[in-house]
This record gives C-alpha cells, sequence and structure tokens, in this order.
C-alpha cells in the first residue's frame, strides 16, 4: 500500500479540495485513489471530487466513429465554473 502520509496532512488542513478523475484512467486504481481523497477531506462544503465513469486519465471522452474529437465530459465544464467563482 503506498505512503499515504500526504492525505492525512491534507485531512488536517482546511483547504477546499477539488479532485477530478477519469474513470477510464489505467494509471491509478481510480475507485481507491478517489474513496480515500473523499474520506481525508470529508464533507467540506468547499470541496468537490468527482470520477468521470467514460474519460481517460486526461479527464477526456473517447472520439466517436464518425471522426468527432475527443471531448470533455458534457458536466465537466460547469464544475470547473463553479469551482473558480465563473458564472453566466
Amino acid at each position: 500500500m503506498a505512503d499515504r502520509t500526504w492525505l492525512r496532512q491534507l485531512g488536517r488542513r482546511r483547504v477546499p479540495v477539488l479532485g477530478l478523475y477519469g474513470g477510464r484512467d489505467t494509471t491509478i486504481n481510480v475507485a481507491e485513489s478517489s474513496q480515500l481523497l473523499r474520506s481525508a477531506v470529508g464533507r467540506r462544503g468547499q470541496s468537490s471530487i468527482s470520477v468521470y465513469a467514460g474519460a481517460n486519465a486526461q479527464l477526456l471522452m473517447p472520439a466517436d466513429t464518425a471522426g468527432q474529437w475527443p471531448q470533455l465530459p458534457p458536466n465537466l465544464l460547469p464544475i470547473l465554473q463553479k469551482w473558480v467563482g465563473v458564472t453566466r
């Protein structure tokens, strides 16, 4: 099991955390990592941890068969806008 010192340190700090995961990321165990991060930051109102099931490690959805380029998950942009305080 990897060293989780950084998670304990993060849990002690009272800073907002934005955790974004691509569910098809093969470089980490997404389910375990996202759950550990959720546990570390607790129920802080300003923190948000999201897993985008169809997205890869770069948070891109695969291109479709019609030649469309890979795209961001449909609900990612509103989450980022809210996080940085941009309103429309």
